[in-house]
């Protein structure tokens, strides 16, 4: 290894938020209501108003002073009646030309609808329909497939649907994965399974936990910290050059400020000529020729105040990148009150549909041999950003944390030069 070390200290934003979020913390959160628009789909019945008029009854519901509080911000994206969107008061969740398609330059009533969503930044998002020809009187409930918040999307679901059935003659009918109606032919970018569009992730940011908790920010002024802290003289010498890579606030790049680091359509997909935030992150690291990349993330939905280290599968330096990763979330366990939940494989998580094209494993893409240039490259899960919360948004927990990554660095980069 060169005497001279050269670090980059690679910060990505990733959503791993969880609908399991720290309410308890929360002054608000946001729930998005879309009731369908659709008026074509019986002679003497507008499922429209129908749909509409159940949305309303329960953003207008107060709740009982000795039923839970619901302290949230709740709102209706509908397109009924709009002239400037196709589709505003017809078509179906499940096909293109009524969904993502754009018809004389204007988008879909569903596209619209899901744009006004976004801009909301909901935890929460349910639509609302009603069936036809199903010669049933129930209730269904519909996830996405593959989500990486199906469980609890499925949860939420159950329980809606139990409620309603409990209250009206209403059959319980479950809780299906939108893979398995097989209607038309809108399909999901990730999956390539078929799906509703009002529910793909691709499409549909909830949850986003972003108003109330920036990941940017929080492993940003981590790893500022961990630049800015200068060496006791004691300590280990870091004769380093260090680098930021960041893309956030780029106009560039797609998924500049957010985005899965397990998702092609976040980072090695080019859409609209443009490179994922992720891909432009990691080409500028390549630049520099780096022996050492270090990603700092937040987790989340993980019911821990831990931290966690992440190494790719088979790499050739794997047993180093291992000993690196074990000792940085040993220093930082060390000096917070985080539990040590050790290192793993990248392959382990099983999330999203990045492989890495070495192995055909999942992976994360930052820490793909085939995308990252340098030898020692780690990814580090610091924290939980509802459990950790008061910790990691800290200006002290923040310092804490990077002034220990810089110093457990510092003495491993000293071992491997003498």
């Amino acid at each position: 290894m060169k005497k001279k070390a050269l670090l980059i200290l690679a910060l990505t934003f990733v959503t791993t938020q969880s609908f399991k979020y720290d309410y308890a913390k929360r002054k608000k959160f946001t729930i998005v209501w879309q009731p369908s628009h659709q008026t074509d789909t019986g002679k003497d019945f507008s499922e429209a108003e129908t749909c509409g008029a159940i949305v309303d009854a329960a953003i207008a519901f107060k709740m009982h002073p000795r039923e839970p509080s619901l302290k949230s911000k709740e709102y209706k994206v509908w397109s009924l009646g709009r002239k400037d969107v196709h589709h505003a008061d017809s078509g179906s969740n499940t096909m293109i030309a009524h969904t993502s398609a754009i018809v004389d330059g204007k988008l879909s009533g569903y596209a619209y609808e899901l744009q006004q969503s976004n801009k909301k930044h909901p935890e929460v998002f349910i639509a609302v329909h009603n069936n036809g020809g199903t010669k049933r009187n129930a209730i269904w409930g519909y996830i996405h497939y593959r989500d990486k918040h199906e469980n609890e999307n499925r949860e939420l679901a159950a329980r809606l649907i139990k409620a309603v059935s409990a209250v009206t003659t209403l059959e319980n009918r479950g809780v299906l994965l939108d893979s398995t109606t097989g209607r038309n032919d809108y399909r999901c970018k990730t999956t390539g399974k078929l799906g509703f569009y009002s529910l793909d992730e691709n499409v549909n940011s909830a949850p986003d936990t972003g108003k109330d908790f920036s990941e940017a920010e929080t492993c940003g002024a981590i790893v500022d910290a961990a630049i800015a802290f200068k060496m006791h003289p004691r300590e280990p010498s870091l004769k380093s050059k260090e680098y930021k890579v960041w893309s956030l606030g780029r106009k560039d790049v797609h998924h500049a400020d957010s985005g899965s680091n397990t998702m092609i359509a976040h980072t090695s997909a080019i859409v609209d000529g443009k490179l994922s935030g992720y891909a432009y992150e990691l080409q500028q690291s390549n630049k520099k020729h780096p022996e050492v990349f270090i990603a700092v993330h937040n987790n989340g939905g993980t019911k821990r105040n831990a931290i966690w280290g992440y190494i790719h599968y088979r790499d050739k330096h794997e047993n180093e990148n291992r000993e690196l990763a074990a000792r940085l979330i040993k220093a930082v366990s060390a000096v917070t009150t985080l539990e040590n939940r050790g290192v793993l494989l990248d392959s382990t998580t099983g999330r999203n549909d990045y492989r890495c094209k070495t192995t055909g494993k999942l992976g994360f893409y930052s820490l793909d041999e085939n995308v990252n240039s340098a030898p020692y490259r780690v990814l580090l899960e610091i924290g939980d950003n509802a459990v950790s919360r008061e910790l990691i948004i800290s200006s002290e927990g923040r310092k804490k944390i990077g002034e220990a990554l810089k110093m457990e660095l510092a003495a491993w980069l000293k071992e491997k030069v003498q």
